[in-house]
């Protein structure tokens, strides 16, 4: 195809659109029901029946979840909500300045997600990557800590997941990642990666990753 040619950068963009709409319906928290198709999700097999759905002339706007359990030798339990997955239903969201819409400067550099990786001569490593939750922001009773933007992660109506629908502690379907790389049992390097997701606009929480040598 040519490296970042207009074909090879359609094929990313079109496959990158197949397996989003599969993880807008299919992935959730694995420790609650029900269980997620992974073995069907992650099949050589569907995934070249998915690249068969690929226009390779144009983008196409209506990408849909595919079925990966006909590749794990199972039916699909929520084909209904497939059949509507996407559309539209109930009353339009109110008009408004969507999220593409033009900011300033001191909008757009305090907006969003951020990392912090620090370390100390007492041995403490941390690696912080703080957004969402922030005032405005309901608080936690009297502590001062704000509430997480991160359920924004998940739905309310299973039609349009089923298996990332809210509940009390479940984790949503995507998280942050705040991380050490540990070697010879203590840290070698702190990193993560800040980054709304790109697809759904649904970044982030508050989430952070330490060790401390006492």
């Amino acid at each position: 195809m040519g490296f970042n040619s207009a074909r090879y950068v359609h094929a990313l963009y079109q496959v990158m659109n197949l397996a989003f709409a599969d993880r807008d319906f299919y992935y959730g928290d694995p420790y609650y029901p029900p269980e997620e198709p992974l073995a069907g999700l992650i099949s050589k097999d569907y995934a070249k029946a998915r690249l068969k759905q690929v226009n390779w002339e144009r983008n196409d706007p209506d990408v849909r979840p595919g079925d990966p359990y006909p590749f794990q030798g199972g039916a699909n339990p929520f084909t209904k909500y497939l059949e509507t997955w996407g559309k539209k239903r109930g009353s339009e969201a109110p008009a408004g300045p969507g999220p593409n819409a033009p900011r300033s400067f001191d909008e757009g550099f305090y907006a969003g997600t951020t990392s912090i990786e620090a370390a100390d001569e007492a041995g403490w490593v941390v690696s912080v990557t703080p957004s969402g939750g922030w005032v405005p922001a309901v608080i936690a009773g009297r502590t001062g800590v704000g509430l997480s933007q991160r359920a924004q992660s998940f739905v309310l109506d299973p039609a349009d997941g089923p298996y990332n629908v809210i509940e009390p502690g479940k984790r949503p379907r995507a998280t942050l990642t705040p991380g050490l790389a540990m070697k010879d049992g203590k840290p070698y390097l702190a990193f993560a990666v800040q980054a709304a997701t790109a697809r759904t606009r649904t970044c982030c929480s508050s989430s952070s990753t330490w060790w401390s040598s006492g």
